[in-house]
C-alpha cells in the first residue's frame, strides 16, 4: 500500500506539469514462475488477457520522457498436467484470470534525442487485484473407466480461501497487492501513435503458502495514443 500511495503522489503531481495525455489498448501474455517444479511435472503456461489504461506524460527534454497511467490489466496463467502412473491416467487443467488496477510510473529514453523515433524504457509499478475467475479440471481413470473426477467451472476467486489441487498443490493466490518493474521498447508509427511492448516481473509473492512462491510475469504489446495537452 505504500507504493501504491507513493506512485498516486508522483501521479497528481504529472496533472500539473504533464504535457501529454496517453490512452493505452494492449494485449497480454501473463504466467506466474514455479520453484517448486517436480519431476515430470510441467511449468505455469501463458494466458492471454487485455490491458486498457490512460495516462500523462511530461517531456523536459528531447532526449528522455516521464510518465504514469492508471491501467485496468487481466493477469493471470493455466497450467496442464497430463501423465501415467502405473495402470491409472491422470489429467488436471488450471485456468486462472485475475484483473489488477494497476498504476505504472516509468521513464523514457529517446536515442535519437528526438520527438520522433525509437525509445527504451524502464518503471515500476504497484497493482490492486479487483477480481478474479477461474476454472478447474481433474480426472484419474484407468483405460476407459473414469474413477475419480472433479469440475469447477468459471467460479469467483476467493482471495481468503484456498484452491488446493487434487495432490495438494496450493493454487491459490492470497495477496491482493503486487509490485513490480517494467522493461520495454516504442517506435512512433504516426504523429501521436506508438508501438509498444512491455515485460513486468513481478515481486510480490502471490502466496505464502505456495512453495512454487508464484510472481506475476507478463508481457504486453500495444498502441500507445498521445494527446496534446
Amino acid at each position: 500500500m505504500r507504493v501504491l500511495l507513493l506512485v498516486s503522489i508522483l501521479l497528481s503531481n504529472y496533472v500539473v506539469n504533464a504535457q501529454s495525455a496517453t490512452v493505452r489498448w494492449g494485449y497480454n501474455r501473463s504466467t506466474v514462475t514455479d520453484n517448486d517444479l517436480r519431476e515430470g511435472s510441467s511449468r505455469p503456461k501463458y494466458r492471454g488477457g487485455m490491458m486498457l489504461g490512460v495516462g500523462l506524460e511530461g517531456k523536459p527534454r528531447n532526449d528522455f520522457s516521464l510518465g504514469a497511467e492508471l491501467q485496468f490489466v487481466q493477469k493471470g496463467y493455466k497450467l496442464r498436467e497430463e501423465f501415467y502412473y502405473t495402470l491409472f491416467y491422470f489429467k488436471e487443467d488450471l485456468d486462472m484470470r485475475v484483473n489488477y488496477l494497476s498504476l505504472p510510473v516509468y521513464f523514457k529514453w529517446f536515442p535519437a534525442r528526438q520527438k520522433k523515433g525509437h525509445y527504451l524504457l524502464l518503471g515500476a509499478y504497484g497493482a490492486y487485484a479487483t477480481g478474479g475467475r477461474y476454472s478447474y479440471y481433474y480426472k484419474k481413470s484407468q483405460g476407459n473407466t473414469v474413477i475419480e473426477q472433479k469440475r469447477v467451472e468459471d467460479l469467483t476467486l476467493d482471495f481468503d480461501s484456498s484452491i488446493e489441487g487434487n495432490n495438494g498443490q496450493d493454487y491459490s493466490i492470497k495477496r491482493r497487492g503486487d509490485v513490480g518493474v517494467d522493461v520495454g521498447l516504442g517506435v512512433q508509427m504516426v504523429r501521436g501513435m506508438v508501438l509498444e511492448t512491455r515485460y513486468s516481473f513481478g515481486l510480490t509473492k502471490l502466496s505464502e503458502a505456495s512453495r512454487g512462491e508464484p510472481r506475476n510475469r507478463n508481457f504486453n504489446l500495444g498502441l500507445v495514443f498521445l494527446l496534446p495537452l
